[in-house]
């Protein structure tokens, strides 16, 4: 959905509360996560 919409003022987030950064990480590596997803301390980490 985020490649699809993104240049129609569209965002998309994936919003973290208890995984830790490495995890979260492995979570967008193994899933070709492109949009961007915060964590609890709003630290914004951008998919691959």
């Amino acid at each position: 959905m985020w490649q699809k919409f993104k240049n129609e003022n569209v965002v998309v987030l994936g919003i973290n509360r208890s995984e830790d950064i490495k995890n979260i990480n492995k979570f967008i590596n193994q899933n070709g996560i492109t949009y961007p997803i915060l964590n609890l301390v709003y630290t914004i980490l951008l998919g691959s």
